[in-house]
């Protein structure tokens, strides 16, 4: 099967948006173009070749392929695209309309599970239905209708096929349409026939599906609902402003999820060929090398990334990435594991990556599946990766390091040393309670973070006694806190926890465990004393009181540090005032970006002080 995609016109409606680039090559907020990530998901569901045909600005159109080299694409070039309708680039990519097709437009956003849903389905030729019109009889049915749908596609249904495509019916058996067709290779051949003899005629202003329309009679053309998953055509501005933010946190919920042994679901659930690069080391790298062994996989392991993954090991990481052509990442272990695969995953398809925090990093066709051994950071759920370069701690983040697959195995967690079991219990809880009170927190996001919370509070004592039903719980908990900051970042609390890690020589979590509670102190007092002026605080406050299961500030604080008292961890060494100095300067301010109240210097230095006892 080959994938048509319509990409001559201009999009008239983008107005400035469109003025120096193809609509299709509009940067959606994930970082991805529109037309890359058309070839991105597509390839990924196993279409390997496409039919582009081209016109305004198709120098853009051609070049953004090159970064597919594994597909083949086959340019037909509109020259009279400004003229004409795409009917007319239909007519003159049809010699190479010789198999059965995907066809649709260049404008189209849609998910990578309906391209699945598109690619199995029984029905032999289908099109792209929802059902969203006004209800049907209502008053104003069809004003309402065209305030709905303005100019876009509507498609009528009859006899459970499809019967008419245009912009201008409203009736009541019209439904939402979006142009994205599977089409059998006959049913090609004769939408092409009608394509030729409109044009020969010279109607080659009008739709392709003007053509279609007087042969759907002889045709059976099935809808396919869309349903819960998610198509969208940006035709203006509002549309990609929308479009944009909608489909980015999307994305975020198709990762694929196992909360058991997943292996076989994800390495023998296709046909795609895989060189694995397994990243990690250890008892638990080794099940990993047997099942890999077992079923005949070829891999190389990668080990070369300690606790805290440095620029020049990522980079021999890279390295043999390269040199053994490898296609598919597995990741074993903590966060930092997850990170350094994640890291390789964005720099393989650079140029150079030597300059990799100038550079604007690129989706690729590379697979990743995370597998953590530790319930913490929730590295398996997010987008970004951490490394040091130079000696500084340094974030990698775009979209496409989001691991593709998790499996979420309570054994791994069996054998994780005490420290590291309740440094990163710590760090979960702070995460969630961090994520509801940032900046950037949403409905979804605050969702994930409180029954984070709940999760934690209510299994903390079991897991710490070894429960392996309870690790199961913290392991979601981890995982929720994760999706939770990988939508609205963390705070304070993480910005100041930072030099902590190497003055005081302790964990993450622990470091950032010790800053919450004041931090949080300081929000609530705020929150009193300038009630009018901190709504949004005040109900963020609310909600992570409702997560600990108590009424006020003070009771969800000390519910918090009763579970940090638990751990019995060490407390930090006595610290001088130069280290108070330090500590204060270290503080990117930039990390304090999301944090509800702007933090200067002194107040930076008040709360590091308390901590460590020194007012």
């Amino acid at each position: 099967m080959k994938a048509l995609i319509f990409n001559s016109g201009r999009g008239s409606r983008l107005q400035e948006l469109s003025a120096h680039n193809h609509k299709s090559m509009l940067r959606l907020a994930n970082g991805e173009t529109i037309f890359s990530r058309q070839l991105r998901l597509l390839s990924e569901c196993g279409i390997t070749d496409f039919i582009v045909t081209l016109g305004y600005k198709k120098e853009q159109i051609i070049a953004a392929a090159k970064d597919f080299p594994q597909l083949s694409v086959t340019f037909v070039d509109n020259p009279l695209h400004a003229a004409t309708n795409y009917i007319y680039s239909m007519y003159l990519a049809g010699p190479y309309l010789d198999d059965d097709l995907l066809i649709l437009h260049g404008d189209l956003v849609f998910n990578r599970s309906l391209v699945r849903r598109i690619l199995a389905s029984e029905k032999p030729s289908l099109c792209l239905i929802t059902q969203s019109m006004p209800a049907a009889g209502s008053k104003n049915t069809v004003d309402g209708r065209r305030a709905l749908l303005g100019k876009d596609f509507k498609g009528r249904l009859k006899d459970g096929c499809l019967a008419e495509v245009s912009v201008d019916i409203y009736d009541d058996d019209c439904q939402c349409f979006w142009p994205f067709y599977k089409l059998t290779q006959r049913d090609v051949a004769a939408w092409m026939e009608a394509v030729r003899a409109f044009i020969n005629k010279g109607q080659n202003q009008v739709y392709a599906e003007d053509a279609l329309n007087g042969i759907l009679g002889a045709m059976k053309i099935q809808p396919l609902f869309v349903a819960n998953d998610y198509v969208a055509e940006i035709d203006d501005p509002a549309d990609y402003q929308r479009v944009s933010a909608e489909i980015r946190l999307f994305d975020y919920r198709e990762q694929v999820i196992h909360k058991a042994d997943g292996l076989e679901a994800v390495l023998l659930g296709n046909n795609h060929k895989k060189k694995i690069m397994l990243v990690g080391g250890g008892q638990k790298a080794k099940e990993i090398r047997e099942f890999l062994e077992t079923h005949k996989f070829e891999y190389v392991q990668f080990d070369g990334s300690g606790p805290n993954p440095d620029y020049a090991d990522i980079k021999k990481g890279v390295d043999l990435f390269r040199q053994e052509n490898c296609n598919f990442l597995i990741s074993i272990g903590g966060g930092s594991r997850m990170d350094a695969a994640k890291a390789i995953k964005l720099l393989v398809p650079l140029d150079n990556e030597t300059d990799f925090l100038e550079v604007q990093y690129k989706y690729s066709s590379i697979g990743h599946l995370a597998i953590p051994t530790t319930a913490g950071s929730g590295a398996e759920a997010t987008k970004a990766a951490v490394m040091y370069y130079k000696g500084e701690k340094m974030s990698l983040s775009h979209d496409g390091a989001l691991p593709d697959y998790v499996i979420l195995e309570p054994k791994y967690l069996s054998q994780l040393p005490d420290y590291v079991k309740k440094s990163a219990l710590l760090d979960a809880l702070c995460q969630a309670v961090e994520s509801i009170w940032s900046k950037k927190a949403s409905a979804e996001s605050m969702g994930h973070a409180c029954e984070a919370i709940k999760l934690i509070r209510d299994n903390v004592g079991a897991y710490m006694g070894g429960s392996e039903d309870a690790a199961k719980h913290m392991l979601w908990a981890a995982h929720l806190s994760g999706r939770a900051i990988n939508i609205s970042n963390t705070t304070a609390p993480h910005a100041m926890s930072y030099k902590m890690i190497s003055l005081f020589g302790i964990s993450h979590g622990h470091a950032v465990a010790m800053m919450l509670p004041l931090v949080w102190q300081n929000l609530a007092d705020s929150a009193r004393h300038f009630a009018a002026a901190q709504q949004n605080l005040q109900q963020s406050l609310a909600r992570i009181r409702a997560a600990f299961g108590e009424k006020s500030d003070a009771g969800a604080i000390s519910r918090f540090t009763d579970i940090y008292d638990s751990m019995a961890l060490p407390d930090p060494p006595l610290v001088t005032e130069d280290e108070i100095h330090i500590l204060t300067e270290s503080v990117n301010k930039e990390r304090l970006g999301n944090h509800p109240l702007d933090l200067d210097n002194a107040e930076i230095e008040s709360l590091y002080r308390k901590r460590c006892c020194l007012i």
